[in-house]
C-alpha cells in the first residue's frame, strides 16, 4: 500500500506544465527584423557606384643615387679589406724576421755550450782590457768569490767593468769595433759563465776548428780574441789537450 501511495504521488501525469507542442524560431520572438550580412551587396548605390581604389604612389630612387650609394659601400668594402692586407703583411713581415732569427739562432749556437764559450772569453778579454786602462775590476777580489752568492757578485763586477772599457783599449790590443760591441752585450750572456773562465779556452778553440770552413766570419771574429787572452793562437789552443 505505502509503494502504491509513492508511486502515485510521483505520476508523470501530474504536478507537471504542459510542453509546448511546437517551438517559434527564435528570430520571430522579436518584433525587429535581424540585420542581413549580405545586405550591403544588394545596395543599389554601391552596386551602380563602386568604391574607387587610390593610387599609391610609388618612389624609386634616382640611378645616380643608387649609384652613389653602391659606390660609397665598395669604398668602405675596398678600405677594410686592404686594412686587413696591412695587417697580414705586417704579420707576414714579422714571422720572416722571426723565423731568420731563429735561422740564425740555430746556425750560430748549434753546440750546447756556444753561450758558456762566449761568456768565458769575453770575461777574460775583460779582465785583460782592465790591466790597460783604469777599471773597477779587482781580479784579486773576484778569484776570491767562491760561494754561490760571491759568484752572482763577481758577475756584477764584471758586468760593470764591462761597460768602462773603451774602443781605444781595444783598438790598442788589435781587436775591432765588433768586439767592443760583444763587451758591451755581455751583460746579456755574462750569467752563462764559468766559474773559471779559462775551463773554455781548449773546448771553444777545438771547436772553432772544425767550423772554420763552414762559419768563417765567425772563426775570424773569435780567433781574433785569442792571443789577447791566451797569448797564443786558436790551433795553439786547440792542441792544448
Amino acid at each position: 500500500m505505502a509503494m502504491e501511495a509513492i508511486e502515485e504521488s510521483f505520476s508523470p501525469s501530474e504536478s507537471r506544465p504542459p510542453m509546448a507542442q511546437s517551438a517559434l524560431p527564435v528570430a520571430q520572438q522579436f518584433d525587429d527584423p535581424q540585420p542581413d550580412p549580405c545586405g550591403w551587396m544588394k545596395d543599389e548605390t554601391l552596386v551602380s557606384n563602386p568604391p574607387q581604389h587610390r593610387n599609391i604612389p610609388i618612389f624609386n630612387k634616382p640611378t645616380d643615387e643608387i649609384q652613389n650609394e653602391a659606390q660609397a659601400a665598395l669604398r668602405v668594402s675596398n678600405e677594410d679589406l686592404q686594412c686587413r692586407v696591412a695587417k697580414l703583411k705586417d704579420h707576414a713581415a714579422r714571422l720572416k724576421r722571426e723565423t731568420h732569427l731563429l735561422q740564425r739562432h740555430l746556425k750560430d749556437y748549434d753546440h750546447p755550450l756556444f753561450e758558456t764559450w762566449e761568456a768565458d772569453t769575453i770575461t777574460r778579454l775583460i779582465v785583460v782590457a782592465s790591466l790597460y786602462q783604469p777599471t773597477t775590476l779587482d781580479t784579486g777580489l773576484i778569484n776570491s768569490l767562491n760561494t754561490k752568492i760571491q759568484h752572482d757578485l763577481a758577475t756584477r763586477a764584471y758586468v760593470q767593468a764591462s761597460k768602462q772599457i773603451t774602443k781605444t783599449t781595444l783598438c790598442h790590443l788589435g781587436l775591432s769595433k765588433a768586439h767592443h760591441r760583444a763587451i758591451m752585450r755581455y751583460e746579456h750572456i755574462a750569467v752563462y759563465r764559468s766559474a773559471d773562465h779559462t775551463e773554455s779556452e781548449v773546448p771553444f778553440a777545438q771547436w772553432l776548428i772544425q767550423e772554420k770552413e763552414s762559419r768563417p766570419d765567425k772563426y775570424k771574429f773569435w780567433s781574433a780574441i785569442y792571443p789577447v787572452c791566451y797569448g797564443c793562437s786558436v790551433e795553439t789552443s786547440a792542441n792544448l789537450v
